[in-house]
């Protein structure tokens, strides 16, 4: 039987659990709406117990209106110029979007035999500097036995257009990343500069999987497959996206056994190179939904 019980201690927590299988996510509303932990099969998959703050890190922030970095935090979008507060430990871009230290409302909970699911919300009604659009993010999150899904919905409140990427940052733990591996598809691969911004693409050709012993990333890619897939000594990670731009973003912190596998529907810097990047009219709306599933060994 799954159960969804409230937590509230600093922060607030939605705990979505499963007495049969002990799975288990915690989210903080506080923080986005991210996950601070995911257990599957009494395994831990997801943490936040990083050797960093979370606005260093942004452990399983939810991404938009864009997904990676801005370049000085500056775009141009419909001839004019807008300059974004920049937010990066460095100060020269702004990263990671808008949504991920905003308080999420709870919109619905259900719970059974089969799943758990909560709704969140969040509107910005004001805009900020840098992007002065109005817009609405509806996150579900739904747990079952075999893993969690995130369906993302962005709705345009606004009577102009504006421009959006999306995506989400979770770091996956192992407990060994060096007899971990990463199975991708992809032909291409950009380049970045010194602060992390794309400046160009190059082909891309690796023998799959790759093996993660002795390796470190920070690198995008195009991909291919709506796929991804993360084999660890204890469990296999298969990570689906239905979105229609699919680009991802692989990091590994020092110093601890993780790795982040982020998709994303553009790349850093999108606002001004245009990978990836959408405009949602005044009234659309767009969804894309992240699933993982998970098999233990």
């Amino acid at each position: 039987m799954y159960n969804i019980v409230t937590e509230n201690t600093t922060m607030d927590y939605l705990v979505l659990t499963s007495s049969d299988t002990g799975n288990i996510v915690k989210i903080c509303l506080n923080e986005g709406g991210r996950i601070t932990n995911l257990i599957i099969n009494r395994t831990e998959i997801i943490t936040d117990k990083t050797n960093r703050k979370y606005t260093e890190d942004f452990t399983s922030a939810i991404l938009f209106p864009f997904a990676n970095r801005i370049k000085n935090g500056e775009y141009i979008f419909n001839e004019t110029k807008y300059k974004l507060h920049c937010n990066e430990k460095s100060g020269k871009n702004a990263i990671h979007g808008l949504v991920y230290d905003k308080y999420f409302e709870v919109v619905s909970k259900e719970a059974n035999q089969d799943f758990a699911s909560v709704t969140l919300s969040y509107e910005e009604r004001d805009g900020c500097d840098g992007f002065p659009f109005k817009y609405a993010i509806i996150l579900k999150y739904t747990l079952n036995k075999d893993g969690l899904s995130l369906k993302l919905a962005a709705k345009n409140i606004d009577e102009k257009s504006f421009p959006y990427t999306m995506g989400w940052h979770p770091y996956f733990l192992s407990s060994d990343l060096s007899k971990s591996k990463l199975s991708f598809q992809s032909k291409k691969k950009f380049k970045i500069d010194s602060n992390g911004i794309v400046i160009d693409k190059e082909d891309f050709s690796e023998d799959m999987a790759i093996d993660l012993k002795h390796k470190t990333f920070d690198d995008a890619f195009v991909l291919d497959s709506h796929i991804v897939n993360f084999i660890t000594p204890s469990y296999q990670l298969q990570l689906k996206s239905s979105a229609i731009n699919k680009f991802l973003q692989i990091y590994t912190p020092q110093d601890t056994e993780a790795i982040a596998i982020e998709p994303m529907t553009g790349v850093a810097d999108s606002f001004n190179n245009q990978i990836g990047k959408q405009v949602l009219k005044p009234n659309e709306e767009v969804t894309t939904e992240w699933t993982i599933k998970i098999s233990t060994n």
